[in-house]
């Protein structure tokens, strides 16, 4: 787990480069992780690697509805001039 961080920043890389190409991604270390025959499902064995995460990519439906950005306060409601 030494470089868990580094992959973490690695992959907040390729995320925000594959947004500037229209792709969506998602990070996923949840209930998938701990399905049995996940290592053998990739090629790999128990003693060979860790996986920490699975990366998503993909693209959108161009067809499907988009939802509306919420409404958000001005950047002012959250910073405060110290003189």
């Amino acid at each position: 787990r030494e470089d868990y961080a580094s992959m973490a920043c690695a992959i907040q890389n390729m995320s925000l480069y594959l947004h500037h190409l229209n792709y969506g991604t998602k990070w996923s270390t949840g209930k998938l992780m701990r399905t049995e025959g996940l290592l053998e499902a990739i090629g790999e064995t128990e003693s060979a690697i860790e996986v920490c995460g699975l990366f998503w990519i993909g693209r959108a439906d161009p067809a499907a509805p988009v939802a509306p950005l919420p409404e958000r306060p001005a950047i002012e409601h959250f910073l405060k001039r110290i003189d």
